[in-house]
């Protein structure tokens, strides 16, 4: 009976290093092309130990911010992934992304690739506290980043906020909650429970 596992595959690649970052990341996307060759190199070599012993039921792509490779980069990660490891039928196959980095015909594409959950690293919906994170949005692109998502055709689909920033009060922290939930009831959302 194989065991259950999942896959982890970074990439490194951002536009800019955020302020609050601890990932490794890296600004120069020059490499990108051995990077993968490295990558695949390395699935390969652990494909040889655990592709007869485990199941893997997800693919989680993080980074850095994997939402800036073009979806056939990530396309073909997934492809060697499900050709070396034993991937579940259903895998959950998810990727990070920030808003400014995608459009919705982007997303339509990685949904082609197989990606179907998607994490968005909002952070904040506040001008000023995307200003002192240094994030490369704004608040409504945020909120336009979601429904892009869900027109693409996700229907999993995660947000991350930051808690306790320098200067954040308990009403402000509330404040950002109460803008994510009502970017999640909007009508074209079904919640689950």
């Amino acid at each position: 009976m194989k065991q259950v596992a999942g896959l982890y595959v970074h990439i490194p690649f951002c536009d800019h290093k955020c302020i609050y970052c601890d990932f490794y990341s890296i600004i120069k996307d020059d490499n990108k092309t051995i990077y993968l060759k490295n990558l695949l190199n390395e699935i390969n070599h652990f494909s040889s130990i655990y592709s007869t012993s485990h199941q893997f039921k997800t693919i989680y792509f993080g980074g850095g911010t994997p939402s800036i490779m073009e979806p056939e980069y990530l396309g073909s990660i997934i492809s060697h992934l499900k050709e070396k490891f034993k991937i579940s039928e259903d895998a959950e196959i998810t990727m990070e992304t920030n808003p400014g980095t995608v459009s919705l015909e982007k997303l339509k594409r990685f949904r082609e690739q197989g990606i179907n959950r998607i994490s968005i690293g909002i952070q904040s919906f506040d001008k000023k506290d995307l200003k002192f994170l240094t994030r490369i949005h704004t608040g409504e692109a945020a909120v336009l980043t979601v429904h892009d998502a869900y027109e693409a055709g996700f229907r999993d689909i995660s947000i991350d906020l930051i808690f306790n920033l320098p200067g954040q009060t308990k009403r402000k922290w509330k404040k950002e909650l109460s803008k994510s939930r009502q970017v999640c009831q909007l009508p074209i959302f079904q919640p689950t429970v």
